[in-house]
């Protein structure tokens, strides 16, 4: 620990005596805050046990300090009014109000801790009460100004590339060292520049996070709750620490009389132990407080058969080549059968192809439903057909809708450019209903949303002016009015953001959808990379994960478990492409796995902690992730051979207690069953011998006191 480091507490920092103080808490992250010159001041920051505080002086609060009206700038002069503190038994919320008195405005900083792990929250909302339309420029959602710098000991920063179009391409990690010359940019956007596939990807997007991780001891991690563009920024000199994060500096929008303008939510977390450790609480922070509420007695997560062209080119399928495959997806396990990008005329044109499906979706949904199965339908919403079709959003009847002049498709299903911006408040209520409609009429028990929900440039018409920098923002939170309205209509409805594959990956979007989409390559070695990636963040259930068989590599993606392996370590969708070409023995192993994933995987996925035993995935070299749930003493290590010279590997597990007994065995023979302590574990490690490429190990590791001396077989029920 950094028991010599211990610097300046709160109690410490210069206050009058009517300066009032308040203290919020996760289980994990500490805060104390107060008034100081009227303006808010964040006074201590530290991890709860830990004896390092992150701030030596009271690090005040950057307020707005001025806006426009026309064209005339006008300087603002805040006052600290009153506070507000609530409690709801599961969530500690402070609010700070201050007035402005010409123009007329009135602002509330909010600060929220929620109990259990986690961070602390902070958002701002603006209230215009001046009776005039002003314009605002960009405001932090936080800011830091001088953290405490632990000199001495080695500081290490983690940024996390999307990877969405493609991992492989422009996913990956950033770690450096933070010293005198650190100076990073963490820049989030609601997409990632590529089409899906492509090696021609922006591949600096990144997730609106930023981790800090001081020796193997603690750290703090930063993170923005918003899909709109925007950044972190951090720098150092050696002395201190300033963290940024926000909209962009360039950012500017209108006030309407009357209108409250929300500043998003951004957070920070203290931990104690290794970066592992920061990464579950933001687990529990996401699980807990942001995914939206699960259904009662939903699995989580479901397993999903994506069906787009199994054995048959999408749009062109029929009613009884879709049963075949939803009956395929029972037999082999599946929970939840998608009807991918298929069912329709036109994307836009949002009916049921009624030359394919004279009888709509009633004859698959009753299927489904019958056999205790969810129906899942995918759905680009944001699309607008060519022609004429009846019902649909047209460009000729609304183009101040339109991000751009539409480019439609030819010989293809998909119009993959011909956007709609939900910032228009017309277009987006256009949306809401036509949601609800297809939930409501086709039965649908799950929502894939597929390209970009969020414009980031648009020609669209908006009330809060002419403001190119401010799109997002408003097509941001359009976005998030469509899917609270579905969750509010349907409180059973499961919800993925799949945003072309990843690309919409925050801590925005995961308050708005149960699963965020991990790479739009669907391939092993793709699957492996994004979920290495994304878990630095999102627990592995809410990353869902897509296998294609034979499409990338009809070696390494062959229709075995080393390809659905990959998809099985987060929520696993398998979308065979050509299911009726399985031979038996094929269909066994997927049996098998659905069984394993139902019986051992899934309940481990519920709390899991997660290390990265293997380096990350490249091809060449062996890879592997542990997961371990400490609740119910089980756990599982994914281990892969690609293609790699070795026939065997040396894994050292984490997490566990070195003085523990653990049951271990693997599920394909690759190790040695047995009882090994904690400590040898960890220490000496597991030999795992897999004597050809692209093979892989479940490893299963059970806590000899959880089995009560009977250790459990997967599939077990």
């Amino acid at each position: 620990m950094l028991a010599e480091a211990v610097v300046m507490l709160a109690a410490t920092l210069p206050a009058r005596a009517s300066d009032p103080d308040w203290a919020l808490a996760t289980s994990t992250t500490e805060i104390r805050l107060g008034i100081r010159d009227g303006k808010t001041a964040l006074l201590a920051l530290h991890a709860a046990g830990s004896p390092w505080e992150w701030l030596q002086t009271a690090d005040a609060e950057d307020l707005p300090g001025s806006v426009r009206q026309g064209n005339v700038p006008l300087d603002l002069h805040w006052a600290y009014t009153r506070a507000v503190e609530t409690y709801d038994g599961n969530r500690r919320t402070l609010t700070l109000y201050f007035s402005n008195d010409s123009p007329r405005l009135e602002l509330k900083s909010v600060w929220q801790a929620v109990a259990g792990p986690g961070p602390v929250e902070h958002w701002v909302v603006l209230r215009n009460a001046s009776g005039a339309r002003l314009t605002i420029g960009s405001q932090p959602s936080l800011r830091l100004h001088a953290l405490a710098f632990p000199r001495g000991h080695y500081v290490e920063s983690t940024q996390v590339l999307r990877g969405g179009s493609n991992a492989q391409v422009a996913g990956g990690v950033l770690s450096r060292p933070v010293g005198q010359y650190w100076d990073v940019l963490v820049p989030s956007k609601p997409s990632d520049g590529g089409a899906p596939n492509s090696s021609i990807v922006d591949s600096t997007t990144q997730v609106p996070y930023l981790n800090l991780q001081v020796d193997n001891t603690h750290g703090l991690y930063v993170g923005w709750q918003f899909s709109a563009v925007g950044n972190i920024t951090g720098s150092s000199d050696g002395t201190k620490v300033a963290l940024s994060i926000g909209l962009p500096d360039d950012f500017t929008t209108d006030i309407l009389p009357g209108e409250e303008f929300l500043v998003p939510a951004a957070f920070i977390g203290a931990y104690v132990g290794t970066q592992s450790a920061g990464s579950y609480s933001l687990y529990r922070y996401v699980l807990d407080s942001l995914l939206p509420r699960l259904p009662p007695a939903q699995p989580f997560p479901s397993l999903v058969y994506g069906y787009y062209f199994d054995g048959t080119k999408p749009g062109t399928q029929t009613e009884t080549e879709v049963l075949a495959s939803a009956a395929q997806a029972q037999n082999l396990g599946f929970e939840t059968f998608l009807a991918d990008a298929m069912w329709f005329p036109q994307s836009g044109d949002w009916r049921w192809d009624p030359a394919r499906f004279p009888r709509g979706s009633r004859p698959l949904a009753d299927y489904l439903h019958a056999n205790g199965m969810k129906f899942a339908l995918w759905m680009a919403w944001t699309q607008a057909p060519s022609g004429a079709a009846p019902g649909a959003i047209h460009y000729e009847e609304h183009p101040d809708w339109f991000t751009h002049a539409p480019e439609y498709a030819v010989g293809d299903n998909i119009n993959w450019h011909a956007q709609v911006d939900v910032g228009n408040d017309d277009a987006r209520r256009w949306v809401e209903l036509e949601t609800q409609r297809v939930v409501r009429e086709y039965q649908v028990d799950y929502l894939k949303t597929d390209f970009s929900p969020i414009a980031i440039t648009s020609r669209a018409r908006h009330v809060h002016g002419e403001h190119i920098t401010d799109v997002s923002y408003w097509s941001t939170l359009g976005y998030y009015r469509i899917q609270d309205g579905l969750l509010r209509k349907f409180p059973t409805l499961m919800l993925e953001g799949c945003s072309g594959g990843g690309r919409i990956k925050d801590f925005g979007n995961i308050a708005h959808v149960h699963y965020i989409v991990g790479t739009d390559t669907l391939s092993a070695l793709a699957d492996r990379q994004s979920l290495y990636d994304t878990s630095f963040m999102f627990p592995p259930a809410t990353i869902q994960l897509y296998t294609y068989d034979d499409i990338y590599s009809d070696v390494s993606d062959a229709p075995e478990p080393y390809l659905w392996r990959s998809g099985m370590m987060g929520a696993w969708d398998l979308a065979l492409t050509d299911s009726a070409r399985l031979s038996e023995r094929q269909k066994t192993a997927i049996r098998r796995s659905t069984e394993v994933y139902k019986s051992w995987v899934r309940p481990v996925l519920e709390d899991a902690h997660v290390y990265r035993i293997l380096p990350r995935p490249d091809g060449l070299h062996w890879d592997g992730m542990f997961y371990w749930n400490e609740t119910t003493g089980k756990g599982m290590a994914y281990v892969f051979r690609p293609n790699s010279e070795r026939s065997h590997e040396l894994i050292l597990l984490e997490g566990l207690e070195p003085a523990g007994l653990y049951y271990i065995r693997g599920e394909d023979g690759a190790v040695a069953a047995g009882v090994l302590s904690g400590k040898a574990l960890m220490n000496e490690g597991i030999p795992v011998t897999l004597a050809e490429r692209f093979r892989s190990e479940l490893v299963f590791v059970e806590d000899v006191r959880a089995a009560n001396g009977h250790p459990s077989t997967p599939a077990d029920h």
